[in-house]
């Protein structure tokens, strides 16, 4: 049974609330913290400003010719704007 979608019957609440205690260790100053592996790896490709001109852009209408943004059209289009000089 998926614990996800398992509601409660009384309230509909959904009874799954998220990683339980055991998935969290201590960190400096005793503050729960996830485990390594769930912390980003990666460096930010976008700075705040570069990340707002995302965002703004997806609200905006997609391009003519197609229903919705996609990501590789987003990315094309703040190479476009030199927002970024390029997404990988």
């Amino acid at each position: 049974m998926d614990r996800r979608r398992h509601r409660d019957r009384a309230g509909g609440q959904s009874r799954h609330r998220g990683p339980g205690p055991h998935a969290l260790g201590r960190g400096r100053a005793g503050r729960r913290e996830l485990p390594q592996a769930a912390r980003r790896s990666s460096r930010r490709r976008l700075d705040g400003q570069q990340e707002a001109r995302l965002v703004a852009l997806t609200y905006s209408a997609p391009p003519e010719g197609h229903q919705r943004w996609r990501v590789r059209l987003l990315a094309d289009r703040l190479v476009a704007l030199q927002v970024v000089e390029s997404v990988s």
